[in-house]
């Protein structure tokens, strides 16, 4: 990846929580994610998260007068998932950082810039944050016996061995449907073997060189009715 005035680290934003040591989400760190706000009956919408607030992308877009690129990227996230902004590619996805940075950065003009879009900010602690891509296909599986192997030194530390099931790798268990956002409601289905307790957590990484706001786990399965 190639660095540029949006990765300088003597940036800083007129948004004051970015500028905090130890920020997550500093300027430099614009990721990208789908929201709602608590409590409100509303359409998902795209946000990027600066400090410990959530823009709301495609308003502050049009605010802060993105033309162009930026514009047409911002417009593409306008739905209840980033699919159509992540299909436009690297040059969209660099003009909106670009544009993005320049909204948010304490340069030339910053005061008249936060009066204008500090309307469009949520403080992150009033968003509920959603799954941010349509998963289109999802499979889960054990690619070699190593892999398997691996996992039961992990789940099994005194009998790591791969059991019989497994020695026919490879051996695929999971589909979109098993996908969810933070603290999403999980029904174990009958057929699962349940290992530690019942807590299953599975990490689904994202493709893509565009930074997504995923803040997603396996929430504890319920048992289906079926047991």
């Amino acid at each position: 990846m190639k660095l540029d005035r949006t990765h300088d680290p003597e940036l800083e934003s007129w948004v004051e929580s970015a500028n905090a040591e130890g920020c997550e989400f500093p300027i430099q760190n614009l990721p990208f994610g789908i929201f709602h706000r608590k409590g409100r009956r509303e359409p998902p919408r795209a946000g990027v998260a600066i400090g410990n607030e959530v823009l709301d992308l495609v308003a502050f877009a049009h605010a802060a007068g993105f033309k162009g690129k930026a514009l047409a990227a911002a417009k593409a996230a306008s739905g209840p998932a980033l699919n159509g902004l992540a299909a436009l590619g690297r040059p969209a996805w660099h003009a909106l950082r670009q544009a993005l940075s320049r909204a948010l950065a304490r340069e030339r003009g910053w005061e008249e810039r936060k009066r204008r879009l500090s309307r469009h900010l949520v403080p992150m602690a009033k968003v509920q944050l959603l799954l941010p891509v349509a998963i289109g296909d999802f499979t889960d599986g054990y690619t070699s016996l190593f892999h398997a192997t691996n996992i039961g030194r992990m789940l099994r530390p005194d009998n790591p061995l791969a059991q019989a099931p497994y020695l026919a790798a490879p051996f695929s268990l999971s589909t979109p449907s098993g996908v969810a956002a933070l603290n999403a409601e999980v029904t174990r289905q009958a057929a699962m073997i349940a290992y530690i307790d019942d807590f299953a957590l599975m990490m689904l990484v994202v493709l893509l060189s565009m930074p997504l706001l995923l803040m997603v786990r396996g929430p504890r399965p319920r048992p289906s009715p079926a047991e």
